[in-house]
């Protein structure tokens, strides 16, 4: 693992615990930004004060949907979410959350309705009394459809959960 992302992430850790206020965590993909992606922010960012976000980075996103994935590099996906505004602090997630979230220490995670929390990480949010927010997800747009409709993906490549 990359030494400077531990150093960022730490150095993120340590500018937040003299934050005031709640800060609460969200991290994904973001890829082919859409109105999903903002109304997830969106509604994170009304619960808190600062809201941190990880954008997966390009190899956690092919260990994690495939070799085919992202559709877009980190860097664009990175200023996809810093163009909503919504972002107080943003970095690029090289690792499981279950290891940022304690280095992290949010007040608030966050996930999608369609997604389901483990019970490690949700054993680690009670441990680290870490509020767990369970944020709507938008139906009827996904990057999937999006990555359908403009020819990216083929038949046997859809997923059902984004």
């Amino acid at each position: 693992m990359n030494s400077d992302f531990y150093e960022n992430v730490h150095v993120l850790a340590e500018r937040l615990s003299h934050t005031s206020g709640t800060v609460g965590y969200a991290s994904g993909v973001f890829d082919l930004f859409h109105q999903g992606h903002l109304n997830y922010l969106s509604a994170c960012k009304s619960t808190v004060d600062l809201l941190v976000v990880g954008v997966d980075s390009d190899r956690l996103v092919q260990l994690n949907k495939g070799r085919r994935r992202p559709y877009e590099e980190c860097m664009a996906r990175i200023a996809n979410v810093e163009k909503t505004g919504l972002a107080d602090d943003l970095f690029i997630k090289a690792i499981s959350s279950d290891l940022l979230i304690p280095i992290i220490r949010p007040h608030k995670y966050f996930i999608p309705s369609n997604r389901e929390v483990s019970l490690p990480r949700g054993r680690l949010l009670s441990d680290l009394s870490v509020e767990l927010i369970v944020i709507r997800y938008t139906d009827g747009v996904s990057t999937t459809a999006i990555a359908r409709d403009r020819g990216l993906v083929l038949p046997a490549q859809y997923s059902s959960n984004e």
